[in-house]
């Protein structure tokens, strides 16, 4: 199942990974015990 959310709370609850997207590529993947929301949000503040 693909789930696209801006909800980072509800993804790390509900996926077993995390792809984030910007500009149309993948730039970063999270999964397992480094899925966390301040490892996502560290994620989207390196993005410009």
């Amino acid at each position: 199942m693909l789930m696209i959310s801006d909800d980072i709370p509800e993804l790390v609850t509900n996926c077993n990974r995390i792809h984030v997207m910007h500009r149309g590529r993948f730039v970063s993947a999270l999964a397992g015990a480094e899925m966390t929301e301040e490892a996502v949000n560290d994620c989207l503040k390196q993005l410009n």
